[in-house]
C-alpha cells in the first residue's frame, strides 16, 4: 500500500453542493433559500441534510460570502 492511498482527496463541497442543487427538480428554490439571509446558515444546513445532503453551517455561510454579493 502506497502513502498516497491513506490520506483522503481533497474534496470541494462549495462545487459539490452547487452540482447537488443542479440536480434538484426545485433548484430555483434552493438558491433562493441559500442566498435569503433572514435564514441563518445552521437553519439552511439542516434543511439540507434532512434533504440528504451532508452540509453544516461553515459550508453555507461560505457559499454565501462566494456567491452573495
Amino acid at each position: 500500500m502506497a502513502l498516497r492511498d491513506e490520506i483522503k482527496i481533497k474534496q470541494n463541497k462549495l462545487h459539490d453542493i452547487s452540482v447537488w442543487i443542479d440536480a434538484q427538480a426545485n433548484g430555483q428554490e434552493w438558491y433562493d433559500i441559500i442566498y435569503d439571509q433572514q435564514y441563518s446558515s445552521a437553519a439552511v444546513a439542516s434543511l439540507f441534510c434532512r434533504h440528504g445532503f451532508k452540509a453544516d453551517a461553515n459550508l453555507i455561510a461560505r457559499f454565501r460570502a462566494k456567491h452573495v454579493a
